[in-house]
């Protein structure tokens, strides 16, 4: 009986990705070659929404947020207040398509920043450079997350697979499919992952209690610290986990 409730799930989970597949992502790219903004701004919040764009968060040694933009001019819109509004739109369509365009968006910190960045992206990839000060909230619907270093991190993807260099304290993760690789995770307070379909597989940690639970897959964990008053809670639906700290 559970064999054929796990066969079912699994067909049922497979099915739900192939939909999104075909339907929602756009079959062609052309890359936005148009710069329609470059520009410097004051430290501060940033708020990121897009459509269909790659993002790329790089780090320097100066002191100012960097922005440049490759894309649509009439739908770029920047709103430079207590927090800095960027948003870029392009023109899609999302079924059989020839060709549709993926923008481009570039933003450079400084290495030390500390304020909270929130990224809003419908589809593409997403790759954030060594922040271990930086608090990041990440939600794309379809596209590759790609995390180098950062202290707090709030992600929610639909479809993508997630690689994460480091995490310096907290972390809450939500996917409805893809794979979770982290290399190295030094949490201070409770955190989360919650993925429908993947696997996840975490390397070094700190002494902190693994609360697992897989409906259909296999769970393997070197190291478990039962009396850790720091609880890291991972939940699959089909998957599985390997922690081989």
């Amino acid at each position: 009986m559970n064999d054929k409730k796990s066969i079912l799930i699994s067909i049922i989970l497979i099915f739900i990705v192939l939909v999104v597949l075909i339907f929602a992502v756009p079959q062609n790219f052309e890359v936005a070659k148009d710069l329609v903004l470059e520009e410097t701004y004051e430290l501060k919040d940033i708020i990121i929404e897009s459509n269909v764009s790659n993002i790329h968060i790089k780090h320097s040694d100066e002191q100012i947020i960097k922005v440049k933009i490759y894309g649509d001019k009439n739908r770029t819109k920047i709103d430079d207040y207590d927090k800095l509004s960027i948003v870029s739109k392009v023109k899609e369509c999302k079924i059989f398509c020839r060709k549709n365009k993926i923008a481009s968006i570039e933003v450079t910190l400084p290495k030390d920043y500390d304020y909270k960045l929130k990224i809003n992206n419908d589809y593409g990839n997403v790759s954030v450079d060594n922040f271990e000060n930086g608090i990041f909230d990440v939600e794309t619907d379809t596209g590759r997350v790609t995390i180098d270093e950062v202290k707090n991190l709030k992600l929610d993807v639909d479809v993508g697979d997630i690689i994460i260099g480091k995490i310096n304290n907290k972390l809450d993760i939500e996917a409805d499919a893809g794979d979770l690789t982290i290399k190295e995770i030094n949490l201070n307070e409770n955190s989360i992952i919650n993925i429908d379909t993947g696997n996840v597989k975490i390397n070094k940690t700190n002494e902190i209690y693994f609360d697992t639970k897989v409906d259909v897959g296999k769970v393997d964990i070197n190291n478990n610290y039962r009396k850790s008053d720091i609880e890291l809670k991972i939940k699959l639906d089909v998957g599985n986990i390997s922690i081989k700290n």
